[in-house]
């Protein structure tokens, strides 16, 4: 003859599933946000005075506020937002560069933003 499970058996196995469940979601939120983190990490802003540019190389080389230099490199797929230099080659010593975005692992600029307005010459 079968015994029937009375509520003292199945009460423990219930907490102890809901338990792990309740694991489980807090690991999956936990890992999510991690992941979400990292990505925001791979991305960099930098700004300041084009010092050099090496066209050959795909390189330029800006001046910063705090009066450090930073040389990035460019590539095909870079993109530039500007209402008066219409090509990554029009860029000139001088020229500000408001915010440039880095791929941390790569160190190649995805976008670069000049806003003539700050530029040197004008000045």
């Amino acid at each position: 003859m079968k015994k029937k499970p009375n509520k003292k058996t199945i009460l423990p196995s219930l907490t102890h599933l809901f338990g792990k469940l309740a694991l489980l979601a807090a690991l999956f939120v936990f890992s999510s946000a991690l992941i979400h983190a990292q990505e925001n990490e791979k991305v960099q802003k930098h700004r300041g005075h084009i010092t050099a540019i090496d066209m050959d190389a795909k390189t330029v080389t800006l001046s910063k506020k705090n009066g450090s230099e930073i040389k990035l490199e460019w590539n095909d797929k870079t993109d530039l937002e500007s209402a008066k230099v219409k090509s990554i080659t029009d860029l000139k010593p001088g020229m500000w560069l408001r915010c440039i975005m880095v791929d941390k692992k790569s160190d190649v600029i995805k976008r670069i933003r000049h806003e003539d307005e700050l530029d040197k010459a004008k000045e």
